[in-house]
């Protein structure tokens, strides 16, 4: 709805702009119903394409370029069209045409900043997201984007900054506050702040798999262990391939000592995309067998197991023959290695 929301203002700005510049008096009446026609045809195809009707939207937006290869705006929405289709060569090739045809098309360097993050290539990603700035300086989503490339550069305090600016020009973008708190929490040692943001981040997309994650982990971290196993499970119904929320109830249930379900879910970490795709994951792996005598300690970052040696300690109050703490936010606050672990 916001992408359709933000085609259907810059639909209108168009417009507006078109209608003021005027055609000659000799050919008024004829490029005013051209004029018409096309509004109407662009309009139709971002109706289709927000609906999810990539085939019927390309075959208008066809009808349009037909008229005009040139048609900037026509050529925006095909490649977002192709994009929805999965053709993503052909929708770069669109956008380069738009941007070639119009060099200050924010929208279309924008989207071109887009593929190259998917493509992995940064340099070029930021090359576009900075072009899309200078063309319009109020665009929130290339904030948030040009924010998580810069996450990724180690530019932390850069990349706070431009969720910031996307903030400001967007209260409501889910995005800048849910991607804010969680460099915040992460990366920024600033874990209090981080609470408002990744909260309000979940009342504004409550259907959003990454920022309901971001939200899941958070309360992992400040030990709502069941409140964050829940919102993943809400995630994992709704998309038994979402891969995070699975990684994420996975550390969630191994914390509580649910070996038998958390493993499995971890094991999603190898499904996922970055970071945690790129990651190499030590061995051996659980495959059920009885983990007495042994602890495992799990690197949720860069997804290692380490096995250390435990030699059972009768009088530990956690894992002795009378245990009194049970609960691992409890347990964490008694030296467990200094008792059981050799």
């Amino acid at each position: 709805m916001r992408l359709l929301k933000r085609i259907t203002s810059w639909l209108f700005e168009r417009e507006t702009e078109d209608a003021a510049v005027g055609p000659p008096r000799s050919s008024a009446r004829g490029a005013a119903a051209d004029g018409e026609l096309r509004a109407r045809l662009l309009r139709e195809a971002a109706d289709h394409l927000a609906a999810g009707r990539s085939m019927q939207a390309g075959e208008v937006l066809a009808i349009v370029l037909r008229q005009r290869h040139d048609d900037v705006d026509a050529l925006l929405l095909q490649g977002l069209t192709q994009k929805q289709q999965g053709l993503m060569e052909d929708a770069a090739d669109s956008f380069l045409l738009a941007a070639h045809f119009q060099p200050d098309f924010g929208e279309a360097h924008y989207q071109l900043g887009l593929i190259a993050t998917s493509q992995r290539d940064p340099a070029e990603a930021e090359r576009h997201y900075r072009r899309a700035l200078a063309a319009d300086p109020r665009h929130a989503g290339v904030y948030v984007a040009l924010g998580t490339l810069l996450i990724g550069r180690e530019l932390l305090e850069a990349a706070a900054d431009c969720f910031h600016k996307a903030i400001e020009i967007d209260p409501d973008s889910a995005r800048a506050h849910s991607n804010l708190g969680a460099l915040m929490a992460a990366r920024l040692d600033r874990f209090d702040e981080a609470a408002p943001y990744l909260e309000k981040a979940s009342r504004l997309a409550p259907d959003d798999p990454d920022v309901i994650s971001n939200w899941a982990m958070y309360l992992q971290s400040r030990g709502e262990l069941a409140e964050s196993i829940a919102l993943c499970d809400r995630l994992v119904e709704a998309d038994p391939a979402a891969h995070i929320p699975r990684l994420n109830r996975g550390l969630a249930l191994l914390k509580l000592g649910e070996f038998s379900r958390g493993w499995t879910d971890y094991e999603a970490r190898k499904e996922t995309g970055w970071p945690y795709g790129t990651r190499k994951f030590s061995f051996p792996e659980w495959q059920g067998e009885p983990l007495a005598g042994r602890l495992l300690t799990l690197d949720a970052l860069t997804g290692s197991v380490s096995i250390h040696p435990v030699f059972r300690n009768p009088g530990c109050p956690s894992c002795g023959e009378s245990p009194r703490i049970r609960l691992p936010l409890e347990a964490s606050e008694y030296d467990q290695e200094r008792s059981c672990v050799r």
